[in-house]
C-alpha cells in the first residue's frame, strides 16, 4: 500500500494489525502500530488491543499484560484479551496479575466470566 504512495488510515491499520495478530506476524504488528504518528493515523485503544492480542497469542504474555498497563485507556477488551492468553497458555501467575490490575475497571458480566472461566480451567 505504502509502495503504491496510498497512506493508511485508521481503518486500514486496524485491519493490517488484525492480519498480523491472527498471522503470528507479532513483530510486524508492534511496527505497524509505531507508523501510527509517521501517517497521521490517529492512535486507538483497538489498534494497541491488536497488538496485546498479537503478543498474548504469540504466548508473549509479560508483554502483553505489560503493553495494556502501559494503555491510556485499556479497557474490558483489553484485559479479556490479556486473560484469554494466560487461558490459552495456563499461565496463572498471570492471570492473578491481569486480574488484579483490571480490578480497578468496573467488572462487566463479560469480564467476571472470563475470570471465573479462566479460574475454573486451571482449578484454582
Amino acid at each position: 500500500m505504502i509502495h503504491y504512495g496510498l497512506r493508511p488510515n485508521d481503518a486500514t491499520l486496524l485491519a493490517a494489525l488484525n492480519a498480523c495478530s491472527h498471522s503470528g506476524l507479532v513483530d510486524q504488528a508492534i511496527e505497524l502500530k509505531n507508523t501510527e504518528a509517521r501517517f497521521g493515523v490517529r492512535k486507538t485503544a483497538v489498534h494497541e488491543t491488536c497488538v496485546v492480542d498479537a503478543l498474548g497469542r504469540a504466548g508473549r504474555i509479560e508483554e502483553a499484560a505489560c503493553t495494556a498497563r502501559k494503555m491510556i485507556h485499556a479497557d474490558e477488551v483489553t484485559w479479556t484479551t490479556v486473560l484469554g492468553a494466560c487461558q490459552a497458555y495456563r499461565l496463572l501467575s498471570f492471570s492473578s496479575l491481569s486480574l488484579s490490575l483490571s480490578l480497578s475497571l468496573s467488572l462487566s458480566l463479560s469480564l467476571s466470566l472470563s475470570l471465573s472461566s479462566l479460574s475454573l480451567c486451571l482449578g484454582s
